[in-house]
């Protein structure tokens, strides 16, 4: 729907598709069919070889860490935003539109990343993009929800009217994301123990659990445990009550002020860990 968007606003436009894995081969002609229905060209870019090496490999390494990744964020900046933008430049394009629901505005020189006005944008997912990235993409679908954007496919006679909600991990086939790693990382039991250290039960890998995680956890207990924290080194899992699990502060790495200057002092944020969370009023304070 952006392309349709653009061409009707005036812009020359390219369509660009991505083959990230083997799963992404299948959708190539059904890109290319739109392409031919909205009367501009698509071209096919084969990043497979980059994005295992960047997104695969950093995704395992992650959880190998006790930590649970991110790879949309990740693949915006360094594929999406990155690979693909000098392959627009190559060919001669000023700019790169994508169909994210997110905004971009720009104020005395600088550019700002806002949220999209649907209840699900996705602003979250672009957060680590820096001002050069900001000042040369377009996003046409940031002012639309995303029933109006069906809707005006469905006007179009475009396949987005009928398209299913997108998941992270596009890369994982049949979305099994134990069988995805048992292949790549060995199984390694653990323990599972509480805040005083007695053993709970056994874990058959700390890659299979995330923070705030209750179901799934193999243990069996008259009340309800969340995993609330990873020891990768001594590879035991860490579980409390709901009441343990909830803190005062976090220490944040890998920031990325992307429209404001590093603070100097305290300052007023919203926070939040997860994509789908409720963001909650924070103070930031650099260290």
């Amino acid at each position: 729907m952006a392309a349709a968007l653009l061409i009707e606003k005036g812009y020359t436009v390219l369509a660009g598709y991505m083959i990230l894995s083997d799963l992404h081969l299948g959708e190539k002609s059904a890109a290319q069919r739109i392409g031919h229905k909205l009367g501009i060209e698509c071209k096919v870019f084969d990043f497979r070889e980059q994005f295992n090496k960047i997104i695969i490999s950093d995704f395992i390494e992650e959880y190998k860490n006790g930590r649970t990744p991110n790879p949309c964020v990740i693949c915006n900046q360094k594929i999406k935003f990155d690979l693909l933008f000098n392959e627009a430049v190559k060919l001669k394009f000023d700019l790169l539109a994508t169909g994210h629901y997110a905004r971009i505005t720009r104020s005395q020189g600088r550019f700002f990343l806002k949220k999209g006005i649907d209840k699900n944008e996705q602003s979250y997912f672009l957060y680590r993009l820096k001002q050069p990235q900001l000042a040369r993409i377009l996003l046409p679908l940031g002012l639309y929800t995303k029933d109006q954007v069906r809707e005006i496919a469905r006007q179009r006679g475009l396949p987005s009217a009928s398209r299913s909600k997108s998941h992270d991990a596009c890369f994982i086939p049949n979305a099994d994301f134990v069988e995805f790693m048992k292949m790549r990382i060995p199984e390694e039991p653990g323990k599972i123990i509480d805040q005083k250290g007695r053993i709970l039960g056994k874990h058959k890998g700390i890659w299979r659990y995330t923070f705030g995680q209750r179901r799934g956890l193999g243990i069996s207990y008259h009340k309800p445990y969340y995993v609330m924290g990873i020891d990768a080194k001594n590879n035991t899992v860490i579980v409390g009550e709901q009441k343990d699990i909830f803190g005062q502060e976090l220490i944040a790495d890998k920031m990325n002020y992307l429209d404001i200057n590093i603070p100097k002092e305290d300052i007023s944020v919203k926070v939040k860990i997860r994509y789908a969370e409720y963001p909650a009023s924070a103070r930031l304070k650099p260290l």
